[in-house]
């Protein structure tokens, strides 16, 4: 609910690479941060990334939410233990997607398995500092 004073902006406003070809602005959590920030991964238990996808160049007319949430080791090796929730702009979960889950693979794990790399995350790390 309250992710934007909890969380840290990791980019403005930019196109996404996502299919849809939406413009967002991803926010992950201090867990998140941590690990993100010096480029661990696989990412810890509780990382959280939300993305806010907007139909618009300036981002102002808000579509959905996506968030990732890091599970403990081993909780869902097909999807890297991260879990997916697509959420429509009220908050309301629309679908929640994980590994085994044919949603998943055609939807989540599908796009980000280029990432996997990157421990499915696929949002330019920042420099190390």
């Amino acid at each position: 609910e309250n992710y934007q004073e909890t969380f840290t902006k990791l980019h403005d406003c930019k196109k996404s690479s996502h299919p849809s070809g939406d413009h967002v602005v991803t926010w992950v959590n201090e867990i998140g941060h941590q690990a993100f920030a010096k480029g661990v991964t696989p990412m810890p238990a509780g990382a959280v990334f939300v993305k806010t996808q907007y139909s618009d160049s300036a981002c102002s007319l808000l579509e959905r939410y996506t968030a990732i949430e890091k599970g403990a080791a081993g909780s869902s090796p097909d999807s890297g233990d991260w879990k997916w929730f697509i959420l429509d702009s009220g908050g309301g979960v629309r679908t929640c997607c994980d590994g085994g889950d044919s949603q998943a693979t055609d939807s989540c794990i599908g796009c980000h398995s280029p990432c996997a790399g990157n421990d499915f995350v696929c949002t330019t790390p920042l420099a190390k500092p």
